[in-house]
């Protein structure tokens, strides 16, 4: 869709409710963006059956030069 000319801006992607499946969608319609990874953990949780263990990280993404940047709090299980 963003190939053909039918959604030129981020916003058209949220206010239409489709999903960003690809980081090329953000590439094409956010050139100047960057992110930051500022810190990855192991976190490890005891269960009845072990230990499940996730990763979560603090990442910074913005434009440079330009405040603020916005942080993100994600964390990732590995199934």
């Amino acid at each position: 869709m963003i190939q053909e000319g039918k959604i030129t801006n981020i916003d058209e992607v949220f206010l239409s409710g489709l999903k960003i499946v690809e980081s090329q969608v953000v590439d094409a319609l956010l050139p100047d963006l960057q992110e930051e990874v500022i810190n990855i953990n192991l976190v490890q949780k005891q269960t009845d059956a072990g230990e499940k263990s996730r990763f979560k990280a603090i990442v910074c993404v913005g434009k440079p030069r330009r405040v603020p940047w916005f942080r993100s709090r994600q964390s990732w299980s590995g199934a």
